[in-house]
């Protein structure tokens, strides 16, 4: 957990700033009143945004505070996540991929690993949305693909709302129950029908991989 809380103190923060316009026949700067322009604060500011300078219409949402709700979230349920973080080297996109560091293998060969996917952005488009749902194989070349089961949005037109988050997690940990009751339900049907396939359900635990701060791409 304590590598998650690091990772989002890590991530880029923005602050707001004045935009100006320039009339090139004129050579005159004016600024634009309705318009704030997003800047990083890291120790080379890079612009990740320009936005309506209206907090009735952009709410400025940090990545790190997503990032911190999930682990909030993840801590009240006592489960110790594994994942990664990416930023765009433009500061205007952030992703995460959360796991709770356990796969389900129904039958061999299929694994399922629950996630939580979320995102958000600067540009003035991206709202903050979080997906809980599955990783899972897709194809006997090992190819992965994940499958969401709902989402959880806010737009930038409303403050950070960090019980969006919990709700989020708290989907996902449930998500753990049901599938562990599908694997059973199977278990039993195949048990009533006398079948001796021998496959079984297991939870396989990997060490943490959270990655270090964040990793631009």
């Amino acid at each position: 957990m304590d590598e998650l809380y690091e990772t989002a103190e890590e991530l880029p923060d923005v602050e707001r700033h004045n935009v100006y316009a320039r009339h090139e026949d004129l050579d005159e700067w004016e600024g634009v009143p309705w318009r704030d322009s997003l800047w990083t604060t890291e120790e080379e500011p890079e612009l990740a945004g320009e936005v309506s300078s209206s907090d009735d219409f952009y709410n400025v949402i940090q990545y790190g505070d997503i990032l911190e709700a999930i682990g909030q979230g993840m801590e009240s349920h006592g489960v110790e996540p594994e994942g990664h973080v990416t930023v765009s080297p433009t500061r205007h996109k952030m992703s995460a991929k959360v796991g709770l560091d356990q796969r389900v293998e129904p039958v061999q060969g299929d694994e399922i690993e629950l996630q939580l996917h979320a995102r958000s952005g600067h540009s003035g488009y991206h709202g903050v949305k979080y997906e809980p749902g599955a990783e899972r194989l897709v194809c006997s070349n090992g190819m992965t693909a994940f499958v969401a089961e709902q989402s959880f949005e806010q737009t930038h037109g409303e403050p950070f709302q960090p019980q969006l988050a919990y709700h989020a997690v708290d989907s996902m940990i449930e998500g753990v129950d049901t599938v562990e009751q599908r694997l059973e339900e199977a278990r039993m049907k195949r048990f009533s029908y006398s079948t001796t396939s021998g496959s079984t359900s297991t939870w396989k635990t990997r060490p943490p991989t959270w990655s270090t701060p964040f990793t631009k791409k």
